[in-house]
Order: C-alpha cells, then sequence, then structure tokens
C-alpha cells in the first residue's frame, strides 16, 4: 500500500501532528470508556462545526472522526480538509466531504489522504488545534487515557498539550 499521498497531502495541509498517519488501535466499546467520550464529542459538536466553518485566527487542523462504513466493514477514522454544510442541517442525502488522516486497518482499499463521504450522524469525536498551540476536542482521546493509565498514553496527552479535565466523569476500567 502506498503512502506517497500522505506524503504529499501532509505538506499541503495543516494536519495535526497528533493524529497525522496514525493507526489506530482496534478496540471494543466494551474495553473502554468511548462511550462517556463520544457523547462529550456529540455535546459540543455544534459549536466545533460553528468554528470549523469560519476558524478564528490563530486556529487550525479542524479534523472530525467517524464510523466510516463500506462493504459491510466499520472502522474509526480521523478525516480533516472538511466540507460541505457543517454549520446548517444537511439536505436529504446531502453529504460531508473530508480526507482521511489515519491508515486504515479494517477498509483496505482506502488509504491515507483519500476522500470520503460522510453523514453528521457519524461523528464521534472532533479536534483542533487553538491559537495557543494546544489541542481542543479529542475527546476519545480523554477516554483511553482514563481507561488505560498508560504512561504512553499519558505521555501523548502531555506531549500534545490536550484538555482532559473533564475526565473526572470517567471512571478507569479495572483489568
Amino acid at each position: 500500500r502506498s503512502r506517497g499521498l500522505g506524503d504529499v497531502y501532509k505538506r499541503q495541509a495543516r494536519i495535526p501532528e497528533a493524529l497525522f498517519g496514525l493507526t489506530m488501535p482496534l478496540l471494543r466499546d466494551t474495553e473502554i470508556s468511548l462511550p462517556e467520550g463520544r457523547q462529550q464529542a456529540r455535546n459540543s459538536l455544534r459549536k466545533f462545526l460553528e468554528k470549523a466553518q469560519r476558524p478564528p485566527p490563530g486556529t487550525h487542523s479542524y479534523a472530525v472522526k467517524i464510523m466510516l462504513r463500506h462493504e459491510g466493514r466499520q472502522e474509526r477514522l480521523w478525516v480533516g480538509d472538511l466540507e460541505g454544510p457543517l454549520q446548517r442541517k444537511p439536505k436529504r442525502n446531502e453529504k460531508l466531504f473530508g480526507h482521511l488522516l489515519n491508515l486504515p486497518e479494517v477498509i483496505r482499499e482506502l488509504n491515507f489522504g483519500d476522500r470520503v463521504a460522510f453523514e453528521k450522524d457519524d461523528i464521534e469525536d472532533w479536534t483542533y488545534i487553538d491559537k495557543d498551540g494546544r489541542y481542543a476536542g479529542n475527546f476519545t482521546g480523554c477516554a483511553l487515557v482514563a481507561a488505560r493509565g498508560d504512561e504512553g498514553f499519558v505521555s501523548f496527552i502531555e506531549r500534545h498539550r490536550l484538555d482532559c479535565r473533564w475526565l473526572s466523569i470517567i471512571q478507569p476500567v479495572a483489568n
């Protein structure tokens, strides 16, 4: 599988370093507290979409995590370079579009950087980089930290200055 398109896309777009080219771990919802992260993202999705439509000065790298379905398979992937009716309710059969920021593991016909169509209801998380260089959103990433308590995840949060203060509502899952 070629990654050449990804290299070109990375240079042309402002992709969050924390998302670029990641292979997302294949995890079941029952293993970790992802539903709480998704709910947190959904509760604030409208405000995120307003910002993504008209980004405030100094903000960039707007992306959403979607559940992508293809030929009976599904996979959660980050999508950037968003296009379509972000603020208003889409008309019947109207789609949103973006480019994959992950290398799919399940839907292998797709590659990093491919343009994909999705519906607003497919959005499970969102992120962008604010004017201070901090990542906003990425609630499912925060949920992973809470569920795993793993040093690698904690390091990821610190390195990318992700705000996970809402985590107090999630309890770690016992191993």
